[in-house]
């Protein structure tokens, strides 16, 4: 995601109009500069003990920096959230129907995204799927929406 100067009054400093143009341009480019709009992966650096990874306060971003990934245990489940970070990936998966897979394939659940680029599941919380949280890959369905 295209991000903005450090300086904290350069946004407020400008007039609304251009400060809207500014905006969009930025989106423009962050859509424009998205390699694969349908695709996100996610990789969590494996702890060189060999341990499974902590599901409790995961929080991964993906590859690309647009999909947000959070994790946590909740009745012996493992809730899994995602949200899309940036313009260019909140038109890419708002609204559509996505598949969450591990490379491993102990992982394969279909959801869907909200309009504000939201989605949500559930896995099982056993060891298998927990190592599969190491490396995983979100595949939307379809066309990207105009």
């Amino acid at each position: 995601m295209t991000t903005l100067p450090d300086d904290s009054d350069f946004l407020p400093r400008l007039g609304s109009t251009a400060r809207a143009v500014l905006m969009g341009a930025l989106a423009r480019h962050d859509l424009a500069s998205s390699s694969s709009a349908s695709k996100f992966e996610f990789r969590l650096l494996a702890a060189s003990t060999g341990d499974l990874p902590e599901v409790a306060g995961l929080d991964l971003v993906d590859t690309s920096h647009r999909m947000r990934l959070r994790a946590r245990v909740a009745d012996q489940r493992i809730v899994v959230s995602l949200q899309a970070e940036g313009y260019a990936a909140l038109f890419a998966v708002r609204g559509r129907k996505a598949h969450l897979a591990s490379q491993s394939g102990t992982i394969m659940i279909r959801l869907g995204f909200d309009t504000t680029g939201a989605a949500r599941c559930d896995l099982r919380d056993d060891p298998e799927v927990r190592q599969a949280l190491q490396h995983l890959i979100l595949l939307m369905e379809g066309e990207t929406p105009l």
